[in-house]
């Protein structure tokens, strides 16, 4: 249903109305999928109703914290209506957020070999091989 709320408000025109009657629809449908109310978001604030956009925007982020998107145009929304403070917190969580993604990359990722710099070196090590 996301799908067809995401059709509908990108057709020229537009008809928000009915994407939002889609995305309502899938949010009694599906209350747990943080999707559902990221595409809400993105609809509500075509709409312009950017407090209902900002609601929408924080319960897909208690559904999945590590949405960088969704935290990134809630920030925009709530730098927009003048709520700095919470658009601080907001970026700070996503440094966080980022942060702990870029660890946990370093940590799973090989480590890097020396490379070989000479013939002699590429030979000796064939040498080694079993």
């Amino acid at each position: 249903m996301t799908n067809l709320a995401k059709l509908s408000a990108e057709q020229l025109p537009p008809d928000l109305d009915q994407a939002n009657q889609w995305t309502q629809k899938a949010a009694e449908l599906a209350p747990d999928n943080p999707e559902v109310f990221d595409v809400q978001g993105d609809i509500l604030e075509k709409r312009q109703q950017s407090n209902e956009a900002i609601a929408a925007y924080e319960k897909a982020l208690q559904l999945a914290p590590l949405r960088i998107g969704t935290r990134e145009r809630l920030i925009r929304l709530l730098e927009l209506s003048g709520q700095t403070d919470k658009a601080e917190e907001q970026i700070r969580v996503v440094d966080a957020v980022r942060q702990q993604l870029k660890k946990a990359s370093e940590a799973s990722s090989p480590k890097p070999t020396a490379p070989v710099e000479s013939e002699s070196e590429m030979s000796t090590l064939e040498e080694v091989k079993p």
